[in-house]
This record gives structure tokens, C-alpha cells and sequence, in this order.
């Protein structure tokens, strides 16, 4: 091998090394991240919305022109919600259909969106599950008539998440006794309460059965429904002995229900005895 030819088996060796790392460097650069922003601005609280729709009545189409705003409150990632979200404002929470899984990946709690009712192809609907007003679609004669969940290819269309999460509202503090539907779909908060005793010990939703129903009581009798899937990633945890604190989105089915978002809903430390 002549000089020359030295020459250029070094050259190419020494290219095909820089072209290789920076190849490597590309492939492994760091995403951007864009922290979400919206420029919507609400014209309607999540009450007044709720109040568009009637118990009993058919679906209800939105006016095209209704923006709402609220904070996430549930999402799904326990597997107690599930393809859902449930938002809420300083007057109301409100359910949100969403027809997709690991929705906490784009709608954690805590996150801001902006909901612009109008923004689609067609504007969204209220209709009802049990004692609960939803936010959904509808496709015509699908289903009877009965609300569907929004696509995800639509998702952009209407939902704006604005800021990183940040902390949910703080849940109000409430009584068994003096419920009322003013208060479904908000993050709440029982002081005091304990688990009826055929209950304690049970884990809170065998995989026999599609969900379990467990009973808290407070100092007066006065009894609340837990609900749980068979599905959330507690359902296998045991039911606690003692008093504590427990926190959770009321709903209401065929009365009012506690729909808990994490074993941590009941609040550590405030009296819970798990076995």
C-alpha cells in the first residue's frame, strides 16, 4: 500500500467514525417538550351546563358556542374510572366520555383543560348514568340513542389541556347525612367514617365479580356505598379496620356511591388499620 492510498483508508476510517457518533448523538437527542398552552377562555361554568340537561329526558346537543373549563379530578390510571375523566370547576363536576385507555398520560389529575363543546364536526350532547349528567357524543341512531364516548381522533377537536398538572382542588368535607346532588362528580372528603364489620378483612373487589360494593357508617349510622371494580389496582387490598379519613369522586347510581381514586383516597395516617 502506497502513501497515498494510506492516506485515504485513514481518511475514510476517521469519517465513517465522526459520521457513526453522530449518528448516535442524534438518535438518542432528547425530545422537546412543549408545555401545553390554550388560548380558550370559558363562557359557561360546569353547573350551568349540567343544567341544559333534564333526568329522564333525551340527549342534548350543546350550543356550538359553549366553552367550559376544569380540573382533572379522576382519570384512570388506578383502573377504577375507566375510559373517562371526571372534571370539575369551582361550581360542579362534570364526567367526561373519552374512548380510549391510560387516558391519565394526556389528562392527569391536576391537569387544566378547556373544553370547547362546539369544536368538532358536530357539537358534543349531556345525557345521564344513574344520577350522574355526562359529557359524550352522539352518532346518530347508534346504540338507541344512548350517549357514546368521543373518539380519540376528535380528542384534539374539543379538549385544550392548558399548563402542567398541578395540585386538584382541595375536596370538600361533607356529611353522609346531608348529601345532595350538588355535590356529584366533585372531589369530597368523609371525616370520621369506618367500614361496616362484614366488611373488614374482605378484599375490596374479588375478580369473581364485576365489582364489589363496600359500606362506610359514620358516627351516627349514617351509611355511604364504596364502589370499586375488579379492575382498580387495589381491588385485591384488604377493607381496613378502625376510623379514618377517605376521600373520593361522589356519584350516584341507585343512590349516592364513593368512587375512590387510589388506596390512598383512604387518607394514610388518619386512623385506617390495614391488616
Amino acid at each position: 500500500m502506497n502513501k497515498y492510498s494510506k492516506i485515504l483508508t485513514i481518511l475514510f476510517i476517521l469519517t465513517g467514525i465522526i459520521f457513526y457518533y453522530g449518528c448516535v448523538k442524534e438518535k438518542f437527542k432528547a425530545p422537546a417538550f412543549t408545555i401545553p398552552h390554550s388560548s380558550l377562555q370559558a363562557n359557561t361554568t360546569i353547573k350551568e351546563l349540567k343544567k341544559l340537561y333534564a333526568f329522564g329526558g333525551p340527549l342534548i346537543k350543546i350550543p356550538s358556542n359553549v366553552i367550559i373549563e376544569g380540573v382533572v379530578v379522576a382519570d384512570d390510571q388506578s383502573g377504577n374510572y375507566y375510559e373517562e375523566i371526571v372534571i370539575q370547576d369551582s361550581t360542579a363536576g362534570i364526567e367526561v366520555l373519552l374512548n380510549q385507555s391510560d387516558l391519565y398520560t394526556q389528562y392527569r389529575i391536576g391537569q387544566r383543560i378547556f373544553i370547547n363543546c362546539g369544536g368538532g364536526s358536530s357539537s358534543l350532547y349531556l345525557g345521564s348514568y344513574g344520577g350522574a349528567v355526562q359529557l359524550g357524543c352522539y352518532n346518530g341512531s347508534a346504540n338507541n340513542g344512548t350517549l357514546q364516548k368521543i373518539p380519540p381522533v376528535y380528542f384534539n377537536n374539543y379538549l385544550f389541556p392548558d399548563s402542567l398538572p398541578g395540585n386538584p382542588p382541595a375536596p370538600k368535607v361533607l356529611s353522609i347525612l346531608t348529601l345532595d346532588s350538588s355535590n356529584i362528580d366533585m372531589l369530597v372528603r368523609f371525616n370520621d367514617v369506618q367500614f361496616v364489620p362484614a366488611a373488614i378483612g374482605q378484599i375490596f373487589a374479588p375478580q369473581t365479580a364485576n365489582n364489589t360494593s363496600q359500606t362506610i357508617v359514620d358516627n351516627t349510622g349514617n351509611s355511604l356505598v364504596v364502589y370499586t371494580s375488579k379492575y382498580a389496582n387495589f381491588s385485591a387490598d384488604t377493607v381496613p379496620s378502625g376510623k379514618g379519613n377517605i376521600i373520593g369522586i361522589l356519584t350516584n347510581y341507585k343512590g349516592y356511591e364513593l368512587y375512590l381514586r387510589t388506596i390512598n383516597d383512604l387518607v394514610p395516617g388518619s386512623g385506617w388499620i390495614f391488616q
